[in-house]
This record gives structure tokens, sequence and C-alpha cells, in this order.
């Protein structure tokens, strides 16, 4: 039951906010995620972990390894041999008994030189670990701190569209008040000409023609106000998007329809305890950690290594069948004393672990206190529309009275203005309104994360 519920409250996020000028938002999302700057060094640092993981895993594998010496030297320390102190009486003997000189009797003692002249050692090595804990836990927490970036990379994915999206409804609400504005002005205009022909016809005094023309300043400063706002919104719009300031943004201005909020407050705080990628990472780096004190743990492991050379050793750079030779070696190590410093280490990786898990506590509540908080925005915001909406309706059924009154000559211009200036003030507010439900609801979309 609690699956389904949560299953309706997604599919609701996900098709229920299809609103206006969607198609260009979209778009425009997408550009954003395709040139932010910001994200696409995420998105490297999640590529170079990948890597960094490659590099983990390669450590299971031989390394091979190909090399060469070939030694010249002289001099140095040398070791006598008595060559002919050992023949020379052997040859004597040997000749008199032959009656012949066969057998040199000149033979002279020999010095050789310790340090090999005219030597070469060529070899193809290969190291092969066979047993060491420290590859394989250290491959396994490389695994999760992936995780724990693509997770970080994520996180930043959800607040980068949300980030998108405000500063195009924010961008757009601007663009309509400045049109509110604008249609509004030619009516002042207009009120400024008829008041000077009454003026110049007698039949007003010229404080009319001023009281207008304080209207139009007025009306003039609001447009320049809300011009700024348009341009530096254009600008921030634009930064994000990694495109030319100056380009221009397409919004759509009609009429947006109006979303319903029927999520649970509880439904939305569980399903973006599911799906919010920073639970993810944290808990991507309480693994990490797990793994790091399994690894601490296994000190007393001995880690066993197989290194076998194969090539040619020998006078002379030749290769040939006197020459040739193969070594196998099998490398034993095991831990008895280091000032315990590895007790220390299984102490510390136990510490992170337990400092990650409070981590995730305090960012379990601070999920729920975000949707809650964007909840309770959402309903605001709506709720405002709703009375926006309806001050603009009282606001434009009074100007039709005062109109038709002020065509009549029977209200003051001074009534006529300030009913025209409410009637005004309440599109600004409505649109300001409706643009505000557009940015709650994104950035609830953003806390559940159903983008």
């Amino acid at each position: 039951m609690k699956n389904s519920f949560r299953t309706a409250l997604l599919l609701l996020l996900c098709y229920g906010g299809q609103t206006f000028g969607q198609d260009a938002l979209d778009g425009y999302v997408e550009l954003g995620l395709k040139n932010n700057q910001e994200y696409i060094r995420e998105q490297l640092r999640t590529q170079r972990s990948a890597q960094e993981l490659k590099e983990a895993r390669s450590f299971y594998l031989p390394d091979i390894s190909a090399g060469s010496q070939y030694l010249i030297s002289g001099g140095g320390r040398t070791i006598g041999f008595p060559a002919g102190d050992m023949l020379n009486p052997v040859h004597t003997a040997l000749n008199s008994l032959s009656g012949s000189d066969i057998f040199p009797t000149d033979v002279e003692n020999e010095k050789v030189q310790l340090l090999p002249n005219d030597f070469h050692d060529t070899r193809i090595r290969l190291i092969q670990p066979l047993l060491n804990t420290s590859i394989y836990y250290g491959y396994k927490a490389r695994s999760a701190q992936v995780s724990m970036q693509e997770a970080k990379e994520q996180a930043f994915r959800n607040s980068l569209v949300y980030r998108i999206k405000k500063a195009y409804y924010e961008h757009a609400s601007l663009v309509e008040q400045r049109q509110i504005l604008s249609n509004v002005r030619p009516v002042l205009v207009e009120q400024v000409d008829l008041n000077r022909k009454l003026v110049k016809n007698g039949m007003a005094t010229a404080d009319a023609v001023y009281n207008a023309e304080v209207e139009l300043h007025k009306l003039d400063a609001q447009i320049a106000r809300v011009k700024k706002g348009v341009n530096t919104s254009r600008i921030f719009f634009n930064i994000l998007l990694n495109r030319n300031l100056e380009e221009t943004v397409e919004v759509d201005l009609s009429s947006a329809p109006m979303i319903a909020n029927n999520a649970s407050l509880d439904a939305s705080q569980e399903l973006a305890l599911d799906r919010r990628a920073e639970i993810t990472q944290v808990e991507e780096g309480i693994r990490a950690t797990e793994y790091q004190v399994k690894k601490d743990k296994t000190y007393l492991v001995p880690e066993l290594s197989l290194m076998a050379d194969a090539g040619y050793q020998g006078f002379g750079y030749k290769f040939d069948s006197d020459q040739d030779y193969y070594t196998v070696a099998f490398s034993l190590t095991i831990p008895i004393f280091q000032g315990g410093r590895n007790k220390a280490k299984i102490k510390k990786s136990v510490l992170a672990k337990e400092e990650l898990e409070s981590e995730l506590i305090d960012l379990r509540n601070k999920i729920r206190l975000e949707v809650a908080q964007a909840h309770y925005e959402l309903e605001e915001a709506m709720e405002i529309h709703q009375a926006r909406m309806a001050e603009m309706t009282s606001a434009k059924e009074n100007f039709k009275i005062i109109s038709m009154r002020y065509r009549e000559d029977q209200v003051l211009p001074v009534a006529y203005n300030e009913s025209r200036a409410n009637l005004t003030n309440a599109e600004l507010q409505e649109s300001v309104a409706r643009y505000g439900i557009k940015i709650a609801e994104a950035n609830f979309r953003r806390a559940v994360k159903a983008q």
C-alpha cells in the first residue's frame, strides 16, 4: 500500500506539472546540462573517479616488464689468483719426466677484477601478487567512492535543473510585468493629451494635466525598474546556460494552468529519502569507510607475491644457450611490530565511519525539513495566487465602473487614476503570484527529486 502511494505521488510529480512553455524550458534545461561549466566539472570528476577504479583493478593483474643492463667497468677491488705458483712447479716436473719443454714454466699469477666488465643482464620480469588484502579492500573502497561521486553529480544536476527553472520563471515574470506596464502607458499618454485639450478649451484647470503627467512619470519609473530586472535576469539565465549574455530568452506568456498539490507531506518526505542523491552519496561514503576498516583490520594477514625473471646474463652482449637463465622467487611479508600504528589506523577509520553515520542522520532530518518547507511554500503560493486572482477580478470590475463614470464626468481624475493604478498593481501582483507557483513547484520537485 505504501509503495503504491509513492508510485501515485511520483506519477503526479512527473506528469502533473506539464505546463505552458514546457518545450522551451525543457530545451533550456538540456542546454544548461550540456554547457554549464560547474556541471561539466562534476562530470569530469566522475570520469576521473572511474579511471581511478580501473587503476585499482589493475593491481590484481601481473606486472610484466622488460629490462636490460650492460656494464662496462675498470679498476676497483681485485682478488689474487696464484696460477703461476700452482702450475709452474707442476710444469717443470712434467718437462723433466718427458724430457721436453712443452709445458710453460713462466705462468704468471693473476689479479681478477671484482667488477664485471663487458657484462649484460637482459630479462623479462613478472611480479604477481598472490595474497594481498590491501588490494582487495582498496578496490572495494574505490568502487564505493565512484558511486559516491556519481551520487554527488546527480545531486548537483538536480540542483542545477531547479536553478535553471527558477531563473527562467523569474525572467518570464519580469517580461510579463514589463508588458503589463507597457500596455498601460498608451492609456496614460492619451489621458495627458485629453487633459491638455480640456485645459486649452477651458474645460479643466492646469492641475489636471500635471496630475496626469505625474502618473505617467511614475509609470515610466516602474517600467525602467522592471526593464533593469529583465536585463539582469536574462544575463543570469544565460550565465547558467554558459552562452552569450545578450542572447534573447524565449518565454511563453500564455496563461499557465495551475497544478493541484494532492501529495501528502509524509509521502513526499519518504519519497525524497528514497530518491535524493545526497543520501546515496553519504551511504556510499559509509560503505567506503567500512571497507577501509576491514582493510586496516587485516594487517596481520601476510602479503605473498611471486617474482619471476627469464633472460640472458653473461660477458659480451650475446644471446645464446650459454647465457640464458630464469629465476622464480616468492616474497612473504609478515608485520611483527609497528609501534601501534595499525591499531591507530583502525580507530581512525572507525571514527570516520561513525562521523558519516551521524551526518546521515542529520541529512535525513535536513531533507525532511526541506521537503516540508517546499510543501508549505507551494501551498502558500497557490493560496496567494487565489487571493491575487480575486483581487485582480475586483480591481477590473471597479475600474470598469469608474471608467464609465469618468467618461460621464461623474468622478474626478484622481479617483480614475487611483482605480487604474489599483488594477495595474493587481495585475502585476497576480503575475508575480502565478510565477511564484511555478518557482515553488520547481523547488518542491527539487526537494523530492522528481525533475
